[in-house]
């Protein structure tokens, strides 16, 4: 019989810096205990199928859960000194700010420790991996934070310390914030790999699934097997081998793409949004909503019923959508530092061919014709809302499903008529 190491499979029910109290306010005794009530059941939810799998036979190992009460001696404590800066969310943080600032009256700085961190060109994935298992081992909750913030925290964490570049002749130099474009892409990859998990496939594809990917996705035989997975999981399938290519990076297109989609689906917001949050979530939508604009007033032709895309060098956009357009990048370029300084978004200048040139790729898959010299492009189909290759980098992620699930009543009434709508998916 084992017991899960519910510390290692705990899956945050709420973002508590929007849904719990103010984590620098006092809580009482009975919101703690309800705070954690909901924590613990969550987490238990999360593993049902889990422990289904094992009651059901298939192991000679048995899955038990704790109670609520042993829940509550072992990690109740570690659950609010996680969390909630009252119980020493950021003690560390605290005492690195004052000692900076000389708030300690018997005692004073003498130095901030900084790895020496050496990155090898050749083995950036690897390199970014070692040093995850190195600073992150003990980090418990990493796994259940949202992509944005896991990328954030990990990157933040590589350069909090004395960065170098080993170089393929052996040579080294600094590595700064931004300063290779090929480490940044390879830290979101880290991010990809990471989080594309292949949840109970065994059952559909064979106890070693993971170890023959590409054959199931390539193999004939199987095809009718994934056509038959339910939509997430094949998605998390494609990803799973799409991720794990060698020469994979993520393009500026891939990017833009998942972070329209993104974008558009926030169904149900985020209580309390941050400005860049905000900001990034209008600016993508207006980009994501501007391909109407495109499709209805430009795109005018069609062959064998595709709308034809005109070619580069003969398109002109009007004045007022350009100004427009021309706006809207230079404002993503200032609020999407990402999108500015890992992708190097129109960087050389705004121009109707750049733009329309861009938009064409991240609207749609693009086929073309074999006409001899009138060779033509047209769009094969829109490619905004496609699941797979998506990763969210803009906002916090949150299960809003998971959310309304607990004792808050004051949110069942949005779910309720978001649920009338359809709009509520699994995940969000």
């Amino acid at each position: 019989v084992i017991t899960p190491n519910v510390t290692k499979l705990m899956v945050l029910p709420h973002d508590n810096e929007n849904y719990a109290p103010n984590s620098n306010a006092y809580i009482s005794i009975n919101k703690q205990d309800k705070l954690l009530r909901l924590f613990y059941e969550r987490t238990k939810k999360k593993l049902e199928e889990e422990i289904g799998y094992f009651d059901a036979g298939h192991t000679l190992i048995k899955a038990r859960f704790p109670n609520y009460d042993q829940f509550k001696l072992t990690q109740g404590e570690k659950y609010f000194r996680t969390y909630f800066d009252i119980f020493g969310k950021n003690l560390s943080n605290y005492f690195n700010w004052a000692a900076r600032n000389n708030q300690f009256v018997n005692c004073k700085l003498e130095n901030v420790f900084r790895l020496d961190l050496e990155i090898e060109e050749d083995k950036m994935l690897k390199s970014i991996q070692d040093y995850f298992n190195l600073a992150f081992q003990d980090s418990e909750m990493f796994r259940y934070l949202s992509s944005a913030e896991q990328y954030q925290q990990l990157r933040e964490s590589i350069f909090s310390n004395n960065v170098t570049l080993k170089l393929k002749d052996g040579t080294t130099k600094d590595l700064k914030p931004y300063g290779k474009v090929e480490f940044e892409k390879n830290i979101i990859k880290f991010i990809q790999q990471y989080n594309s998990h292949l949840p109970y496939l065994e059952d559909h594809l064979g106890i070693n699934y993971e170890h023959y990917v590409d054959d199931i996705v390539s193999h004939k035989e199987t095809i009718d097997t994934i056509e038959k997975l339910e939509s997430h999981k094949k998605t998390a399938l494609l990803n799973y081998k799409h991720y794990r290519q060698d020469d994979y990076l993520i393009s500026t297109e891939e990017y833009i793409r998942s972070s329209m989609y993104f974008a558009k689906n926030t169904q149900l917001k985020l209580k309390n949004p941050t400005q860049d949050e905000e900001s990034l979530i209008f600016l993508y939508s207006q980009l994501y909503d501007f391909k109407d604009t495109l499709i209805n007033n430009y795109l005018k032709d069609k062959i064998n019923g595709h709308l034809i895309l005109p070619q580069d060098k003969d398109f002109k956009f009007n004045s007022k959508d350009f100004n427009y357009l021309e706006g809207l990048i230079d404002r993503l370029k200032k609020n999407d530092p990402i999108l500015k300084n890992v992708f190097n978004f129109m960087q050389n200048g705004v121009t109707e061919k750049k733009v329309y040139s861009q938009l064409k790729k991240l609207y749609f898959e693009i086929g073309r014709t074999n006409a001899g010299s009138d060779k033509q492009s047209y769009m094969k189909r829109d490619i905004t809302d496609d699941e797979q290759g998506k990763i969210n980098l803009i906002y916090r992620h949150i299960d809003f499903v998971s959310l309304v699930k607990s004792y808050e009543k004051e949110y069942e009434k949005e779910y309720l008529e978001a649920k009338k709508t359809n709009i509520i998916k699994d995940k969000i």
